[in-house]
């Protein structure tokens, strides 16, 4: 299911920019449902009216930076990342720049108590708010017809519990969950 509240110019488009939100990436031009399935909910929304119209911000804090995006008729106009300042007290010694899959990888660390609270019936958007990306994507045969599944690799805080959720591709609404101990 595409979630698009506006038609894009072209259908190539439209697919294109649903497939990054499934993989967790922002880019211009997306609805606020894509970005809500690529990165959750955001720590806050606001909006502002000039005599342009009106523009709804909202703000992502991952991964020591602060996102904010703009959207316009309802689309993201504009992506602005600025690293949080930290008092040098804080700082014992400078951090490398993470990558994107750094940060999904420690989104994920960070959300790992949440798989607790997953229940079939909820959709990909409720769970990627919850956990964040997932560590990997397939699409398998089920009983049901083809399921979109994603896993999630063991974290410090989930006692070394692979998680592998199984989503309906006709609802995106999830199907199985299934719990593995890796030893």
């Amino acid at each position: 299911m595409l979630i698009d509240s506006a038609p894009a110019t072209k259908s190539g488009e439209s697919i294109n920019l649903q497939n990054e939100a499934s993989l967790g990436r922002i880019t211009m031009g997306m609805t606020q449902a894509q970005v809500q399935l690529a990165w959750g909910r955001p720590a806050e929304i606001t909006t502002e009216d000039d005599n342009a119209g009106s523009t709804e911000y909202w703000t992502y804090n991952r991964a020591g930076e602060t996102t904010r995006i703009s959207f316009q008729n309802g689309k993201v106009s504009k992506i602005a990342k600025t690293q949080r300042l930290v008092s040098p007290a804080a700082v014992a010694e400078p951090t490398p720049a993470l990558t994107e899959s750094e940060m999904a990888d420690q989104e994920r660390r960070e959300k790992a108590a949440e798989r607790r609270f997953l229940r079939p019936g909820m959709t990909q958007v409720e769970v990627r708010g919850k956990l964040g990306p997932p560590s990997d994507r397939v699409l398998l045969p089920s009983s049901l017809g083809m399921a979109d599944c994603w896993s999630y690799e063991p974290a410090p805080l989930d006692a070394q519990t692979l998680t592998i959720l199984c989503f309906s591709v006709i609802d995106t609404r999830l199907l199985t969950i299934e719990r593995t101990i890796k030893r």
